[in-house]
């Protein structure tokens, strides 16, 4: 079963899952349970104040007992298998070749593509920046909700992706207009996989374009403003 917390107030009750599975597809699950005491009718998409009422309820919770949320295993290693679909697996488009989506699905939308996470810690990996550090990224995205994302890498010849190291993080807005994100990658070397982790966990993120520089001004970009749904 997939790991979760949740929280009962009134005839409410929200789950909130740190991972999901097939009987189990959704982050976030709220539930009438005067109406619905069998929990077979998700209204979290419906109910969009009331989900964030409750889940700022148990992030207080967390605050205020100081509960640990569950972590990734930092001794996990990817199997070859991913490795090999992370760099060559086509994806739904032209427009987004090159970048695979883990732990999410990507929908194509009138001039962007929605990024819809199915998991704790959605990302889009590609290996087609193929360029030495250091990089930018620029980022033209959006959220209703906003978050926090970072970005993730490997240097060309890395067997895994280091703990802690290589990592930048980042932050989009809020709000229904488009933000333009700029991160600045220190990679000292040639880049192998690039992970590009999305606040998408609750709440999908649009995507019009990124774009990876190097120092000398070449560019690997997406561009999704021609997608169409």
């Amino acid at each position: 079963m997939a790991p979760a917390v949740s929280i009962r107030q009134g005839d409410w009750k929200l789950i909130r899952r740190f991972e999901t599975d097939p009987k189990h597809p959704e982050v976030l699950e709220l539930h009438n349970l005067k109406k619905d005491i069998g929990e077979s009718r998700n209204l979290a998409s419906l109910m969009s104040d009331k989900v964030r009422e409750l889940d700022a309820l148990i992030e207080q919770f967390v605050q205020e007992t100081g509960a640990l949320y569950p972590k990734p295993n930092p001794n996990y290693q990817p199997n070859s298998n991913e490795e090999i679909d992370t760099q060559t697996t086509p994806s739904s488009s032209d427009l987004t070749a090159g970048l695979v989506p883990r732990y999410s699905k990507l929908v194509k939308t009138d001039g962007a593509n929605r990024v819809v996470g199915e998991g704790r810690q959605p990302f889009l990996g590609t290996s087609q920046v193929k360029f030495k550090g250091p990089l930018t990224l620029k980022l033209r995205a959006r959220s209703k909700a906003g978050g926090r994302g970072r970005v993730h890498w490997k240097a060309r010849g890395q067997e895994a992706f280091p703990k802690s190291e290589q990592s930048v993080a980042y932050h989009l807005p809020k709000g229904k207009s488009w933000q333009d994100i700029t991160v600045a990658l220190p990679i000292d070397s040639k880049t192998g996989i690039i992970r590009l982790y999305l606040p998408a966990g609750s709440t999908a993120v649009e995507i019009q374009s990124n774009q990876f520089l190097d120092q000398r001004g070449r560019e690997k970009s997406w561009d999704f403003r021609g997608e169409a749904p």
